[in-house]
């Protein structure tokens, strides 16, 4: 009672100080800890036919919060399954409380990411367990952008499991411009057997100017994602558009595009994305269908598309549409392939498009986006930053030229579009 009246008369600042003590305090005992426990490792087989498979997720208390999230982890599941008949994919999970999250997706949780002895609870299940190969979620969050210790344990897990030897390695990850240096001693201690798979040529680059551990070229998981079918409403809206003679072009602009994804939305976003969009409807004939990928509250699409769609319609009538309520990624995806284009600052749904034979006009952030583009042999004008987007006359003309090249560049797409799908394969190649 008296921590938490205690806690409601902190300022927010002291309160982000005493997490950010403590994360810190962990991340440093966390390191010895690792390193002396895994001298005593030996080896242990897996269990005849074991059917088991570790997902080390990258939010392991939400699983899947986002739609890329969602994709990633569906897409292990789908690889799990194919790999060997009744295949069980377990996933480490924050505490018991989000047990719930795993079940709902079909995974088996295992409770031990809080323990005090997380690098005990972690040898404890994986020699109870016996599996037959250990995956971790790398996505956009290994390097440390978002927070040190959760990358950290991650890496910790993921080298214990091959020192008992299971197979391991972390999938599909992208290294930013703004690697966290205090993982490069945890990076460079993984035994060399265990990889890091990078999702693009760029992150390859900064994973091996960063770190000595071993590292791989992939394409990302989330490309075997399955689609799932379109809802008849919108594929009745696309093929109206599409019956006027338009083209039908999905749009993603999110918060997280700025450096504090809760301020000057109107100004930096919601202003410049409609008066792009509506100059370039009034001068080619185009449908925009407003794509949210990202359902979370804090830091999701609505908070955006919601009101530029409010906006838009006033304008554009019937040649826009909002794609309201719950969308697996799966539907997502599935929706993105019915489109001429797509123009999104999410990388999951630039993924999901492309992945479905769809060209991309990609927002940037974080250095997220580059090395996505090489693998398609895409211009590099198909690359928008926020200040761009910020002055309409370019925003306009580049938005213009994208719609105007659609064809040529799904042509491009489908090209390539086999070599990356073998690329992604690589990622549960350990999978037996």
């Amino acid at each position: 009672m008296l921590k938490t009246l205690a806690k409601s008369l902190m300022p927010a600042s002291a309160i982000k100080a005493i997490q950010t003590a403590r994360t810190d305090r962990q991340l440093e005992m966390l390191h010895p800890a690792w390193i002396a426990a895994r001298e005593a490792l030996m080896p242990v087989q897996p269990l005849e036919g074991a059917g088991r498979i570790l997902l080390v997720p990258s939010d392991p208390v939400q699983i899947a919060g986002s739609c890329g999230d969602e994709a990633m982890v569906m897409a292990v599941k789908r690889m799990a399954e194919e790999s060997a008949a009744g295949t069980e994919l377990h996933v480490l999970v924050w505490n018991a409380a989000a047990n719930a999250a795993a079940e709902r997706l079909g995974l088996i949780p295992v409770p031990i990411w809080t323990e005090g002895d997380f690098i005990g609870a972690i040898i404890r299940e994986l020699k109870a367990r016996r599996f037959r190969a250990a995956v971790g979620m790398g996505a956009d969050m290994i390097d440390g952008i978002y927070g040190a210790l959760e990358p950290a344990k991650q890496l910790v897990a993921l080298d214990m499991a091959t020192r008992l030897g299971v197979p391991s390695a972390v999938i599909g990850c992208s290294f930013s411009e703004h690697i966290d240096l205090r993982l490069k001693r945890y990076f460079d201690a993984l035994h060399s057997q265990m990889r890091i798979l990078a999702r693009d040529a760029v992150s390859l680059e900064r994973v091996r100017a960063f770190t000595v551990a071993t590292s791989e070229l992939v394409a990302d998981s989330a490309f075997m994602l399955q689609p799932a079918t379109v809802d008849s409403a919108v594929e009745a809206w696309i093929a109206s558009r599409r019956a006027e003679g338009k083209k039908v072009i999905g749009i993603n602009v999110h918060p997280m595009l700025l450096p504090r994804y809760d301020e000057q939305l109107e100004e930096l976003l919601i202003s410049p994305t409609f008066a792009a969009l509506t100059r370039a409807a009034a001068q080619r004939k185009v449908a925009f269908l407003l794509i949210p990928h990202d359902r979370r509250k804090l830091a999701g699409d609505a908070s955006v598309l919601e009101p530029l769609h409010a906006r838009l319609e006033t304008v554009l009538g019937k040649d826009v549409m909002l794609l309201e309520g719950f969308r697996s990624a799966a539907e997502l995806k599935a929706t993105a392939g019915r489109l001429d284009g797509v123009v999104t600052g999410r990388m999951h749904l630039a993924i999901g498009s492309l992945g479905s034979g769809v060209p991309v006009m990609c927002i940037v952030y974080q250095g997220k986006f580059e090395g996505l583009m090489t693998h398609f042999n895409l211009p590099a004008d198909v690359l928008i930053s926020v200040p761009e987007l910020g002055n309409t006359d370019v925003a306009a003309t580049r938005i213009l030229s994208f719609i105007d090249r659609s064809e040529a560049l799904k042509e491009q797409v489908a090209a390539r579009k086999p070599l990356v799908l073998e690329h992604s394969r690589r990622n549960f190649a350990h999978f037996g």
